[in-house]
């Protein structure tokens, strides 16, 4: 499952950050297009790209326009050092979907793409594999520290 769920994830920001034309639409133009992309792939809540000028673009503009997250900017940061190698993020309380997210960053070239994913929807894909209440998966940091990406029955 969790080979899975990264693999959907390197796939779809690998061919995010080479469609060039995410980064050149301005406006509207980019929220369609990257609301498009957003609503074809389950795992994405919400889905931000950033190129060489600094701006940056959600599938949500509006949101993220009144929010503004840390950790969209971190994660841009994150990946902008290390070009062609994944970050992820522990998870963390998102205002933009009001639950705990994961985030996931890939630059190529000059683009940058960070994904927003739920973790109600690593909940979803391993509550046949976690069973009863009061099982946890634990995700490893980079430092070996482990943290709960969530516990089965307690709404995290």
């Amino acid at each position: 499952y969790i080979d899975s769920y990264c693999d959907s994830i390197q796939n779809g920001l690998m061919g995010i950050t080479l469609r060039q034309d995410l980064y050149e639409k301005q406006g509207w133009e980019s929220y369609y297009a990257l609301e498009d992309i957003r609503k074809s792939n389950g795992f994405i809540q919400t889905l931000y790209v950033a190129g060489p000028d600094g701006e940056i673009y959600a599938s949500q503009q509006a949101l993220y326009d009144a929010v503004k997250p840390d950790i969209v900017d971190d994660m841009i940061d994150r990946a902008r050092d290390n070009p062609g190698r994944l970050q992820y993020s522990k998870p963390v309380y998102s205002a933009m979907s009001a639950g705990y997210s994961l985030f996931v960053s890939y630059r190529s070239g000059d683009n940058i793409a960070v994904t927003e994913t739920g973790c109600d929807y690593l909940r979803t894909m391993f509550q046949d594999v976690l069973g009863g209440a009061g099982k946890e998966l634990h995700g490893a940091g980079i430092y070996g520290r482990t943290f709960p990406v969530f516990q089965r029955g307690s709404g995290h």
